[in-house]
């Protein structure tokens, strides 16, 4: 008798339905991990007061003990300022300290701990920067000239160097005003170089720094690895660099008790300098062998299968060359194989990495062969020479040689075993042809008067005519550029808001303000119809006014536009602040999304 399966289909469904809502009940928070860390600027001013967070993610815990702190006193403990965040579910506590350093030299932060369920945690130590204050020398610079006072610097890691040799290009900016973003970006072409772009985030984090007595605000643009193809006297051109400068600037009016400010965008291009380089032609004359590797390797070879190597079957030799330098450009070493033995082109394949430090990785090379004839056999030792930049210096290195056992494997006849799988495969794809019979062309001439072979073409002009009024109506659709904007101006300022809402808890302040600038300038320009560079407050009041917005609605956009970005670079804002403007963002955006006006 045989069981019924219903029983077990529902036990089944009944097991799963469980499980998944068992799953969906479980918290996120308890999915999460508890991370608790001291957040900090890598520098400040001596006058300017320490702010320094330390940030309990994902847990809720008790007995805060507050680190020790060398060269700096204390002026709020952190024990007394502590915020508490609960955003889906992810619970987030600030302890925020703020300390005033006594001298420059180094501020250290030492370890905080906090307990959480009876596991204790603790933060990384911190090691702050203390600059001396700007020296002024009795002159005042004006807001304009301070916001633009900007420059950027390329170094090489080397100014001269041989042939095939890495050089490291770092472009470094120095600004006074850190309200600043990038209009247009054109690094230099490297005419007689090969160029390796190091990989960074995007995300730019601005530290202090001081230069000829004044604090500039500096970061690390761009990092590239270049290699010189020719020797003698090489230059690297200026990069060109156009930049927006926000600038705060106060207006007198006598009857304002407070006074006003507003914001203006200052324009302005920066040149990096020129590079000169010194290449030096490699030593003449060059050891035989020697194809061009630069660097310091190491070589290691392998024989997968080693023991079941037979006549008539590929067999593989593994070369993998290791070290730093030109690895990506290395010729591939050559096999000598013995004459009863068919060789194909080998294969290669790279595991690289661009550093500050040179390209570092591997590069494994298959060389792929069929021997035809039983016995031992003796590969000699595969030789890679290179030249050593450290040492001036051309070196040799070998492998051991290498011993196989053929065995006696499948005869082919006058094919080897790759020709005859080929064979083999194309007999495959090839459809045997098959004779007519009288009976079978009937049938199709009876199919190709009936009503069915009609109706088959007719379904097909149908088809044809909806295919052709869908494609006229999208090339409409594409046509029409401000109505395109206009409607999908709230959309792609949700996607922005969406990223903010991710960075909230687990991202850096300035990213979270960037998604945040990002949402209100993109929907501002996309529902105005205006460009980046005419986002002004006077521009945006003017054309929200025209379209007869309410007046509360343009003041709530135009403040959390202005708290944006005066928070973008405000150092370590609670997240309390974050979740407060991101809330305001989306207000702001649903607010002009639910009144009705023509734009004009």
């Amino acid at each position: 008798m045989v069981t019924p399966l219903r029983p077990i289909r529902t036990k089944l469904l009944c097991f799963w339905l469980s499980l998944i809502a068992l799953l969906s009940w479980v918290p996120q928070s308890a999915l999460a991990q508890t991370t608790f860390r001291a957040e900090a600027p890598s520098a400040v001013s001596l006058s300017e007061k320490i702010r320094v967070q330390f940030v309990l993610r994902n847990g809720d815990g008790t007995d805060f003990t507050a680190p020790e702190v060398e060269g700096a006193s204390v002026l709020f403990p952190p024990n007394n300022a502590v915020s508490r965040a609960n955003i889906n579910g992810k619970i987030s506590v600030t302890y925020t300290g703020t300390y005033l350093a006594e001298r420059t030299g180094t501020v250290r932060i030492g370890k905080a701990s906090i307990k959480v369920k009876g596991k204790t945690y603790y933060t990384q130590p911190l090691n702050i920067r203390i600059l001396s204050d700007e020296k002024n020398g009795g002159k005042s610079q004006s807001q304009v000239s301070k916001a633009t006072d900007m420059f950027i610097r390329a170094t090489p890691s080397k100014t001269s160097a041989y042939e095939q040799e890495a050089i490291l290009i770092t472009y470094k900016l120095y600004t006074r005003n850190a309200n600043i973003d990038f209009e247009n970006v054109k690094f230099p072409e490297y005419d007689g170089f090969i160029e390796q772009p190091i990989e960074r985030s995007r995300n730019v984090q601005l530290s202090l720094e001081q230069v000829n007595g004044k604090n500039y605000y500096s970061a690390v643009l761009h990092q590239t690895l270049i290699f010189p193809q020719r020797s003698g006297s090489l230059n690297i051109p200026q990069g060109e660099f156009d930049l927006i400068a926000a600038v705060e600037q106060k207006i007198d009016n006598e009857d304002d008790y407070f006074g006003i400010s507003s914001i203006s965008q200052v324009r302005k291009k920066i040149l990096s300098p020129a590079i000169p380089l010194n290449i030096r032609e490699l030593p003449q004359p060059a050891p035989e062998g020697f194809d061009g590797a630069v660097g310091n390797f190491s070589i290691k070879v392998e024989v997968p299968n080693r023991n079941e190597i037979k006549t008539n079957e590929q067999m593989t030799v593994r070369l993998t060359i290791s070290g730093r330098g030109n690895l990506k450009l290395i010729t591939s070493p050559t096999i000598q194989w013995p004459d009863s033995f068919e060789a194909f082109d080998p294969k290669s394949e790279a595991n690289l990495q661009a550093t500050t430090d040179g390209v570092v990785g591997t590069r494994t090379i298959d060389y792929y062969a069929v021997p035809r004839n039983v016995g031992d056999f003796t590969l000699p030792a595969i030789r890679l020479v290179y030249f050593d930049p450290q040492t001036s210096k051309y070196e040799t290195i070998a492998t051991s040689p290498i011993t196989l056992k053929v065995a006696k494997g499948e005869s082919t006849g006058l094919y080897d075993q790759n020709s005859h799988t080929d064979v083999e495969l194309l007999s495959n794809d090839i459809a045997r042809l098959k004779n007519l019979k009288e009976g079978d062309s009937g049938s199709i001439l009876r199919f190709i008067g009936s009503v069915w072979y009609l109706a088959f073409y007719l379904l097909i002009a149908l088809l044809s005519i909806l295919f052709a009024w869908g494609y006229r109506r999208y090339l409409v659709k594409q046509k029409d550029v401000v109505g395109k904007r206009l409607r999908g101006a709230a959309k792609v300022a949700q996607k922005h808001l969406a990223k903010a809402q991710t960075l909230l808890t687990g991202g850096s302040d300035a990213d979270f303000y960037q998604a945040i600038l990002a949402a209100l300038q993109g929907y501002i320009a996309d529902k105005l119809l205006l460009d980046q560079s005419q986002l002004s407050r006077q521009q945006i009041a003017a054309k929200l006014e025209a379209a007869q917005y309410p007046q509360a609605t343009i003041n709530s956009l135009l403040e959390t536009l202005s708290q944006a970005e005066f928070a973008r670079f405000a150092p370590n804002a609670s997240s309390l602040q974050r979740q407060e403007i991101l809330h305001k963002a989306h207000e702001a955006i649903e607010a002009i999304e639910s009144v009705k006006c023509t734009i004009r």
